[in-house]
C-alpha cells in the first residue's frame, strides 16, 4: 500500500494522529516536561504509540522503495495479511514479558516491527520472481534482491553483535536474540532460493533435463530452514517456560515450522518416487518417439479433416505450449522431447516430469500414472501419422 493509493478514511486517520501526535510534542517542549512523564495519560500514551506506528510504516515503506522499487499487488497483500499475526505475537510476547519492559526493552521491541516487515517483504519479492516466465527478472531486479539481502543480514548480525557485547537484560536476550537469528536464516534462504530459480531459468534452454536433486531442491532447502527454525524455537521454549510462563506464539511458530518441514520432507520422498515411477512407465512402454515406433500394418486411415484436427490437438497442457513436429524425430530425451502416457495423452518430457512431481495422474483425463506391475503385459501404443510424420491418432493396444 503505497502513499498514493491511501484511501480517504487512512488519509484522515494518518492526518489526525500527525497533528496529535506532534501537539503532545509540543506541550512537552513547551511545559519543560519529559515526553516519558506525559505518558502516564493513557490517552497520550495511545496517540503517541498510534504515531510511531505511523511514522515507522512509512518509514519503512520508505525504505522498501529505495531498496526493492514498487511493490507487487500481491506483495502488498502479503504485507496486509502478516499485519494481524504480527500485531497478536507482539501483544503476546508483551504481556508474557511485561514485568522486564524497560524504555531500552520498548525502543528495540518497535524496531524490531520494521526489520520484520522487510524480511517479508523480500520473501515475497523472491517469491514473485520465482513465478516469472521465461527469461526471469531483469539484471536490475536481481541487483535490487542481492542489495536487500546484503542489507538485511548485516543489520541481523550487527544487531546480534550488540545485544551480546552491551549489557542487556536476560529478557531482551530471550526474545530479540530468537528473532534476529530467524531473520539471518530468512535472509539466507531467500537469497538461496533466488540463486536456485535464476539458475533454472537460466538453464531452461539446456539440452539436458535436471536432475532430481536440482528439481527438488527447493524443497530441501525448505526442509532445513524449518529444521533450523525448530532448532530455534526450542530453546527458547524451554527457557521461556521455565523463568516467565507458556509463551503461545513461540508454541504456535514452533507447530508451523515443524509442520512445514514434514510436509517438505514428504513432498520430497512423493516427487522422487513418482519421477523415478514415470521413468520406469515410460521405459516398460517405449513412450519416447524413436525407432522403436513404426506404422501400424492396419491403421485407419483419417480423413483430411480428422487428420488436421488431431494435429491441431499436439499442444501440451502443462505448459500450453505446442510440441514442435521436428521433435518427434529427435532422438535425445531433452526437454522438448514428447512423452505419451498409455492413456494417449502426449505432453512435453519435462512437463510430464514436472507435474508428476505434484500430481500422480494424467493432467489430462486424471488416469493414474504408475508403472506396470511384475508379470503384467505392458502397453504398447499404435500410432497413425500424417503424411506430414506427425502422429495423429493414438490407439492402446496390448503388445509384447
Amino acid at each position: 500500500m503505497s502513499v498514493a493509493k491511501l484511501t480517504r478514511p487512512q488519509w484522515l486517520y494518518a492526518t489526525a494522529i500527525t497533528f496529535l501526535t506532534s501537539s503532545i510534542v509540543y506541550e512537552s517542549y513547551t511545559s519543560n516536561k519529559t515526553l516519558l512523564s506525559m505518558m502516564d495519560d493513557r490517552l497520550n500514551l495511545f496517540i503517541v504509540a498510534n504515531g510511531v506506528a505511523l511514522g515507522l510504516w512509512f518509514v519503512t515503506k520508505l525504505v522498501i522503495f529505495v531498496l526493492l522499487g514498487q511493490l507487487h499487488e500481491s506483495e502488498s497483500g502479503d504485507l496486509i495479511s502478516m499485519m494481524l499475526p504480527m500485531i497478536a505475537e507482539s501483544l503476546l510476547t508483551l504481556t508474557l514479558f511485561r514485568a522486564s519492559i524497560t524504555p531500552q526493552f520498548s525502543i528495540c521491541f518497535v524496531l524490531l516491527m520494521p526489520l520484520k516487515i522487510m524480511h517479508k517483504t523480500l520473501t515475497s519479492r523472491v517469491e514473485r520472481l520465482s513465478e516469472l516466465p521465461t527469461p526471469g527478472p531483469t539484471v536490475l531486479a536481481h541487483a535490487r534482491v542481492a542489495l536487500t539481502s546484503l542489507a538485511l543480514a548485516a543489520t541481523d548480525i550487527a544487531s546480534l553483535y550488540l545485544l551480546f557485547t552491551r549489557q542487556t537484560s536476560f529478557a531482551a536476550r530471550l526474545v530479540f536474540a530468537p528473532e534476529l537469528v530467524l531473520s539471518v536464516i530468512a535472509v539466507i534462504n531467500s537469497g538461496l532460493l533466488h540463486l536456485l530459480t535464476s539458475y533454472t531459468q537460466a538453464s531452461t534452454s539446456s539440452l539436458e533435463f535436471p536432475t532430481f536433486p536440482l528439481r527438488n531442491l527447493a524443497l530441501v532447502i525448505q526442509v532445513i530452514d524449518n529444521s533450523l527454525r525448530c532448532a530455534v524455537h526450542l530453546p527458547a521454549l524451554i527457557l521461556c517456560l521455565r523463568d516467565y510462563g507458556l509463551p503461545l506464539h513461540i508454541v504456535r511458530d514452533a507447530y508451523l515450522t515443524s509442520k512445514n518441514a514434514h510436509a517438505a520432507f514428504t513432498q520430497i520422498q512423493r516427487s522422487r518416487t513418482a519421477s523415478m515411477d514415470l521413468d520406469k512407465l515410460l521405459l516398460q512402454n517405449n513412450l519416447l518417439f524413436d525407432e522403436q515406433y513404426e506404422e501400424p500394418e492396419h491403421s485407419h486411415v483419417a480423413s483430411d479433416s480428422a487428420a488436421s484436427d488431431e494435429e491441431a490437438d499436439l499442444t501440451c497442457l502443462v505448459c500450453r505450449e505446442d510440441i514442435s513436429p521436428d521433435s518427434f524425430s529427435d532422438k535425445s530425451s531433452s526437454p522438448e522431447s514428447p512423452a505419451l502416457l498409455p492413456c494417449g495423452h502426449l505432453f512435453h518430457l519435462q512437463c510430464l516430469h514436472l507435474w508428476v512431481e505434484r500430481q500422480q495422474t494424467c493432467p489430462t483425463c486424471r488416469a493414474k500414472i504408475r508403472p506396470a506391475s511384475p508379470g503384467s503385459v505392458p502397453m504398447s501404443v499404435a500410432i497413425t501419422r500424417s503424411s506430414s510424420g506427425i502422429p495423429i491418432k493414438r490407439v492402446p493396444s496390448v503388445g509384447s
